[in-house]
C-alpha cells in the first residue's frame, strides 16, 4: 500500500470541494470514505477532483464504490471532476467533463 495520498478540502458556495492527490489504493479509498462519512448529514454538494491522482487501483475503486452506495444521503450529492472519477464512481453521470463551474449541478 502506498502512503502517497492526500486530500484537501474547501467549502465554497454550498460545495465541499475535495482535491485528491497521489496514488488511490485501498487505504486511500477508506480515507476518502471516512471524509465523506463526516459529511453524510450535510446538504452541500460533494465534489471530488481526481485530476491529481496518478494511479488508481481497481480494487480500491471497488472498495470506494461499495462504500458510497452504503451512504444513501451522500451518493445523490456526489460528483467527480477528472477522468479517474469514472473508475471511482462506476457511473458516468456522476463525472463532470471540462472545467467545473459553481452552480453547475442544479
Amino acid at each position: 500500500m502506498s502512503h502517497d495520498f492526500s486530500v484537501s478540502t474547501e467549502l465554497i458556495s454550498g460545495e465541499l470541494r475535495i482535491k485528491a492527490r497521489g496514488e488511490f489504493d485501498r487505504k486511500a479509498a477508506r480515507m476518502l470514505l471516512d471524509l465523506l462519512r463526516d459529511h453524510e448529514s450535510g446538504q452541500e454538494w460533494l465534489v471530488i477532483d481526481t485530476r491529481e491522482l496518478w494511479r488508481v487501483h481497481t480494487h480500491a475503486c471497488t472498495v470506494f464504490r461499495e462504500g458510497i452506495y452504503r451512504f444513501r444521503r451522500i451518493e445523490p450529492r456526489l460528483r467527480f471532476i477528472g477522468s479517474k472519477g469514472r473508475a471511482m464512481a462506476g457511473r458516468r453521470e456522476l463525472v463532470m467533463h471540462g472545467e467545473h463551474r459553481e452552480g453547475s449541478f442544479a
